[in-house]
């Protein structure tokens, strides 16, 4: 069905699948005079209308897909964005190249601070979602352990730092595209306004987790990026509290995913609360 939407709408295309950084589905568009990406979601989806409210705001900055223009078909919405070609940020981490991950991970603190964390939200009027500490109601997370619940709750007990600036929501290796020219960062869907440490904690979390061995001398290597550019306080203790924050927010997100997920997502509730970052 979107194949034969696409071709009825821009003839003489070549349509290829596309993975690597994108939530959604997508499509490469060749045959065109540059090719560029079709991403595709339902177009009641929230997340989806806050994705293209972010890239429409951030429209000018070269950290970013530009979108050439968006409609809807079938209940679906088709957003047509700048195809960038170049690696996936969590393959380089993949394939143990520690050089490159570093330069990696210096890039992601640099432009964390000065691309994004510099739109602030008292500047700008743009409907985004508001990310709190806590965002959904966490009785209706009656998967999770009484006890690990409220744990977490009382952890995040606490004031939330800073004004509220431009957070992506999934920001780390996996949702950028590094290239020659740098990174273009892809996958703006949980992107809202809230703390500067929801991003820094969700890398520092994603790496810690998923790539042990290196995971000190990465995140190292993003916090001087990061606090290069921004005088923006932030310790062990406030990623921990972030970090909770963060995946509390994708087990809202599936509450209605398959036993197993909701096992993984637990474990890694319990490795949250109990890591060092």
């Amino acid at each position: 069905m979107f194949e034969s939407i696409l071709q009825r709408k821009y003839p003489n295309i070549t349509l290829k699948p596309l993975t690597g950084g994108y939530t959604n589905l997508a499509y490469i568009l060749e045959g065109m005079p540059q090719p560029l990406i079709a991403k595709i979601s339902h177009a009641e989806q929230l997340d989806g209308v806050a994705e293209l409210n972010c890239l429409y705001m951030i429209h000018d900055n070269p950290l970013t897909p530009r979108v050439f223009e968006t409609f809807e078909e079938d209940g679906f919405r088709f957003m047509i964005m700048d195809y960038v070609a170049g690696i996936n940020g969590q393959k380089i981490l993949d394939q143990r190249d520690i050089e490159r991950s570093e330069e990696l991970f210096d890039q992601l603190g640099k432009h964390l601070a000065t691309d994004i964390h510099r739109i602030r939200q008292v500047d700008i009027n743009v409907h985004l979602p508001q990310l709190n500490l806590i965002n959904c109601d966490l009785e209706l997370l009656d998967y999770i352990p009484k006890a690990l619940l409220k744990e977490a709750h009382a952890l995040l007990n606490h004031q939330d730092m800073g004004e509220p600036v431009l957070v992506h929501g999934d920001y780390g290796p996996h949702n950028v595209i590094y290239t020659p020219n740098g990174l273009s960062v892809v996958d703006w869907e949980w992107s809202g306004w809230g703390s500067y440490l929801q991003d820094i904690a969700w890398v520092i979390w994603f790496v810690t987790l998923h790539y042990p061995g290196n995971a000190k001398q990465l995140s190292n290597t993003f916090l001087h990026a990061y606090r290069s550019h921004s005088d923006q306080p932030v310790s062990s203790d406030l990623i921990q509290i972030y970090a909770v924050s963060r995946v509390l927010q994708v087990m809202c997100r599936i509450i209605h995913a398959n036993h197993d997920v909701k096992q993984e997502w637990i474990r890694r509730l319990k490795w949250t609360l109990e890591a060092t970052f």
